[in-house]
């Protein structure tokens, strides 16, 4: 009785609905009160020749019977709470790792408002009936979830060869290359940061079990949460990212030579070492790369640009300039705005040295702005 009266005072929380609300519950409670102190009251007559004296008419005793059906409500209430309340709890977690509007979870929770119109509509004898028909459904939805989960994390995470293939990349002679180039001023070095950031943010995990997801709707290896991640199969990425790296070294290769062909650059391949200028004038001829690549190569390439000086820009800021917010532009505008944006980067700086270098970050560039 005395636990009833506290369900009721401090509410039961399940699924984020209060139960206490259901029906009139909140207003049995007054009757639960009556019904104790009645209770008490009978606990003088504990023998057959004590009730003999009992002094309550059965009118009197009858008035109770309501609190009584009332405590095998809470009961099953109670109950109900004990039995699904962990799942409930495991679906609401659910609800926060996948998207908003992930089609699970609007099912789950037009589910969950079906529910509460049910039960606060339900005769509270049916109430038992409601938990029951409830307790069928959220079985399903997280099964339904684990399965889901599963496959975006497979996806989303690297499995035990993707690893391997992410190692490989890490290693690999042509990343190498580019680290090596990375100390030559005129290379967009931003380009190498992007590659590095994108292969290192690909996670690898190959120990999730759906024993795990049972216990918590999120990866106790990894805290994979496709609400805030990108679910792009891993595998993919790596084949992206093989490939971008072969663009970023035919890339680079193609800067350099044509930086190599400018008479400044040709002026300083004079004041080289001999071996050092032989080893810039088979690149050129050949138009590929030393392999391997040294570092004697490549400060012979920093001390043939050391005549230009880098210059560099940001595509966000050249995005804005060219477009922004000015909407249709004629072509004498839009040459307007660049020769301006042009004017604006080179200003102090000698236009025949200076070589723009387009970054994807705007940091890089003011810094560069600042100390030019």
């Amino acid at each position: 009785m005395v636990e009833a009266q506290q369900m009721l005072r401090e509410g039961v929380s399940f699924w984020g609905i209060d139960l206490r609300n259901v029906g009139d519950l909140a207003v049995r409670a007054e009757k639960l009160a009556d019904a104790k102190a009645f209770l008490e009251s009978c606990q003088a007559y504990s023998s057959p020749g004590k009730l003999k004296n009992l002094r309550y008419a059965a009118s009197e005793i009858s008035v109770h019977a309501e609190a009584v059906r009332t405590l095998g409500l809470m009961e099953a209430v109670r109950d109900f709470v004990a039995r699904q309340g962990a799942t409930a709890h495991w679906l609401s977690l659910a609800e926060t790792v996948l998207p908003a509007e992930h089609e699970w979870v609007k099912r789950v929770r037009a589910a969950r408002q079906e529910f509460e119109s049910a039960i606060r509509g339900a005769d509270l004898p049916r109430l038992p009936e409601e938990f029951e028909r409830l307790s069928g459904t959220l079985r399903p939805f997280k099964r339904e979830f684990i399965t889901l989960y599963m496959d975006l994390h497979t996806r989303a995470r690297l499995g035990v060869n993707d690893d391997k293939r992410k190692s490989t990349l890490l290693t690999d002679p042509r990343l190498q290359t580019l680290q090596r180039l990375a100390g030559i001023e005129l290379m967009p070095r931003q380009q190498l940061t992007d590659f590095q950031n994108r292969l290192a943010g690909l996670k690898s995990c190959f120990a999730l079990t759906e024993r795990d997801l049972d216990a918590s709707p999120i990866c106790p290896h990894c805290g994979f949460r496709p609400q805030t991640e990108s679910v792009v199969a891993g595998g993919v990425m790596l084949a992206q990212l093989d490939k971008t790296l072969d663009d970023v070294v035919t890339s680079w290769t193609s800067a350099l030579l044509a930086n190599l062909e400018d008479p400044i650059t040709r002026h300083n391949l004079d004041l080289l070492a001999p071996k050092d200028a032989q080893a810039v004038a088979d690149f050129v001829a050949s138009r590929s790369l030393p392999d391997p690549l040294d570092s004697d190569f490549v400060q012979a390439l920093r001390e043939a640009f050391s005549g230009l000086v880098r210059v560099a820009a940001s595509l966000h800021d050249l995005d804005q300039t060219l477009v922004g917010d000015h909407g249709a532009a004629t072509v004498d505008e839009l040459r307007g705005r660049f020769e301006s944006w042009i004017d604006k980067l080179l200003k102090g700086k000698d236009r025949q040295k200076a070589r723009i270098v387009l970054e994807s970050g705007a940091h890089e560039n003011n810094e560069n702005q600042e100390n030019g």
